[in-house]
């Protein structure tokens, strides 16, 4: 990661988040989900996903900013219109269950999973109860309740930065026009691909004087519902589905079902969200 001097990359910050605070977090949202693991994958992902999102809450009053390898530098903001859009969007795990699924949004050999959601990506039905039953997140666990060493693991795939590396990647992934907002995420990679994001030294301090040192940040948070993944638009798109054609599959092109659901319900989806939501449904 890259970034020039006066300023630290989040990525060193993570770095950094992750030791003080991950075998903390792991263990809560664990324990707090106990009798219904499913709860965890449904609003979260994994438990790293929720590690990883109060991490990415943690930034919610600073102003970011991206740096090329150059050594130029351009702010960016973390939230626009009123929080409707965030840089630190990501699939939900259903979501990015269909994407891992798709050998299209996958890419070769799982190259768009890998990049984006780092080895450490797993895909999981958030609402396959046999493979959460079988402890496919637990097994990670190898020394047991010592959450500091298990190894990492995650449900779901950001938009817009290559998770553990937070940089921008240089092309969108393949799932990018199924954001919520297709312009604005997009745009971000056009414009600043290959950037890493970054804080000001000054903003990186006084972020580690209120998450790292601090001993009420964390327990703050706890229990709070923060989730930095998006809405499901897949359960959306198969109720629209039902409703627009009742009778099953229409013998139309992917393009006119979408112009039919839209003129219909009002509502607007990509044609790789659509597929899902038709795979999920059995139409």
């Amino acid at each position: 990661m890259f970034c020039p001097v006066g300023y630290v990359t989040i990525a060193e910050l993570w770095n950094e988040f992750s030791q003080k605070h991950r075998a903390t977090l792991i263990q809560f949202i664990l324990e707090q989900n106990q009798k219904e693991a499913l709860a965890i994958a449904e609003e979260h992902g994994s438990p790293d996903d929720y590690c990883e999102d109060i991490f990415l809450a943690s930034f919610k009053s600073f102003s970011a900013y991206v740096a090329n390898t150059n050594g130029r530098v351009s702010k960016l903001l973390i939230d626009v219109d009123l929080g409707h859009s965030n840089i630190f969007t990501k699939m939900s795990a259903l979501e990015s269950f269909f994407a891992a699924s798709d050998p299209i949004d996958a890419g070769e050999d799982g190259y768009w999973l890998r990049r984006m959601g780092s080895n450490n990506f797993v895909a999981l039905d958030p609402h396959d109860r046999e493979a959460w039953k079988n402890g496919v997140w637990e097994q990670r666990c190898l020394n047991g309740d010592d959450f500091a060493f298990a190894s990492h693991a995650y449900h779901t795939l950001p938009y817009v930065f290559e998770r553990g590396r937070y940089i921008i990647p240089d092309t969108p992934p393949p799932w990018h026009g199924d954001a919520i907002d297709e312009h604005f995420l997009p745009k971000i990679v056009e414009l600043f691909a290959g950037n890493s994001l970054c804080l000001l030294e000054k903003d990186a301090n006084k972020w580690r004087k209120v998450t790292l040192n601090g001993s009420t940040f964390v327990q703050a948070l706890m229990g709070e519902k923060i989730s930095i993944g998006r809405t499901s638009k897949i359960p959306a798109a198969m109720a629209d589905m039902k409703r627009v054609f009742p009778k099953g599959l229409p013998d139309i092109s992917w393009k006119q079902m979408l112009s039919q659901i839209a003129l219909e319900t009002g509502n607007r989806y990509s044609e790789s969200t659509l597929r899902r939501a038709i795979e999920r449904s059995e139409l």
